[in-house]
């Protein structure tokens, strides 16, 4: 079997199952020291050529959960992540 790329498997998506906005999800959870809790991250990837094409929601055991503005790269999309949140200091 032919191995393809995130595009091209995104690209063959859309075109058969008539998606639009579709995006691959990928999960990460760990340990917040500042807040005594793990927290997970799902990572959006709009694939290459989309604009802003990464946003990345956490959420934690308690209930909390924060997302932050979509960005042109990961770094970006993971700075925008409002991380206080998960500290105990809700002010922005």
């Amino acid at each position: 079997m032919e191995e393809m790329g995130l595009a091209d498997i995104l690209d063959l998506i859309r075109r058969v199952g008539a998606f639009t906005e579709l995006q691959r999800v990928t999960t990460f959870t760990g340990y917040r020291p500042a807040s005594g809790v793990a927290v997970t991250l799902d990572i959006f990837d709009g694939g290459p050529g989309i604009r802003n094409r990464y946003t990345v929601t956490a959420h934690d055991g308690e209930g909390r959960e924060t997302t932050g503005n979509p960005g042109e790269n990961l770094h970006d999309a993971l700075s925008n992540v409002r991380w206080h949140v998960f500290d105990g200091n809700t002010a922005e």
